[in-house]
């Protein structure tokens, strides 16, 4: 689960408009137009607000992800259809599984919600950051942080989050990471490069420059697979990997940035 900040793509055209009319129909017991809370343009925000991943499990989906209603809109709250803070993109599993019990308050679909009880990473609550709620163990499990560990928006996004799909996929991208670390062999070059003010390959003589430039390519490749924010579980991951190797996402991507800089590459963004 990755927080985001949705003022960085601003509302749809579609939804920023005078939608009384479509909202009295839900109220009179009419159906929510998807062709206005699905339009190209919701679709488009929401890819790139959520980097074509799921905004619970963060499993990609790209063109295959569906967009949801963080609060299921009902009669009662006609709104909600249309309320692009209430509007997520997501993966047909975590859609399925957050309508149920104990996530949707009350579980009687016939019935309004009045809430569903997990953490809105666009919104999350008692003015905590999505970071200080949840962390990752390196079995890849997620654990409270450090603040309001006892809240039931807490205690169930990690029971949804430890599903054992959503699981097994992290586990599964984890032994991909682990598979090209282990052929890379560069560990001990990583942690001297973490440790360096900064990393300038110039500078270094020419009896290791091979060994360490070899390294410093295998860890740009290493961020570019696994350690971009666009990467599939990097939340989950950024924690594994400091837990196991000692090594921060940003170890990684200092490297990419030198390895790129003295190559004459173009860096890509995080995102």
């Amino acid at each position: 689960m990755r927080q985001v900040d949705r003022s960085s793509v601003g509302v749809p055209p579609s939804l920023d408009r005078d939608l009384s009319a479509e909202i009295s129909k839900i109220r009179e017991g009419g159906e929510a137009s998807s062709k206005i809370y699905r339009h190209n343009d919701v679709l488009s925000r929401l890819r790139e607000l959520y980097l074509d991943k799921c905004f619970l499990c963060e499993i990609f989906v790209g063109n295959k992800g569906v967009v949801e209603h963080f609060l299921p809109w009902h009669k009662n709250f006609p709104a909600r259809a249309y309320q692009w803070e209430n509007l997520n993109f997501s993966c047909k599993d975590c859609n399925d599984r957050k309508r149920k019990s104990p996530y949707r308050i009350p579980a009687n679909l016939h019935q309004a919600a009045t809430r569903t009880d997990l953490i809105d990473p666009s919104n999350p609550p008692f003015g905590c950051k999505v970071d200080e709620l949840i962390h990752f163990n390196k079995h890849r499990e997620a654990v409270s942080g450090e603040r309001e560990s006892l809240k039931s928006e807490v205690i169930n996004t990690i029971k949804f989050l430890n599903d054992p799909m959503p699981l097994c996929y992290r586990n599964r991208r984890w032994d991909e990471f682990i598979e090209v670390v282990f052929q890379a062999d560069c560990k001990k070059d990583w942690w001297a490069f973490r440790d360096m003010r900064e990393i300038n390959p110039a500078d270094w003589e020419d009896k290791v420059f091979c060994e360490k430039m070899s390294a410093l390519e295998r860890g740009d490749a290493i961020y570019e697979m696994f350690l971009r924010e666009r990467s599939p579980f990097y939340t989950c991951m950024k924690y594994v990997v400091f837990h196991v190797l000692r090594l921060s996402a940003n170890d990684f991507k200092r490297m990419s940035e030198a390895y790129r800089k003295y190559k004459g590459f173009p860096f890509v963004s995080d995102k």
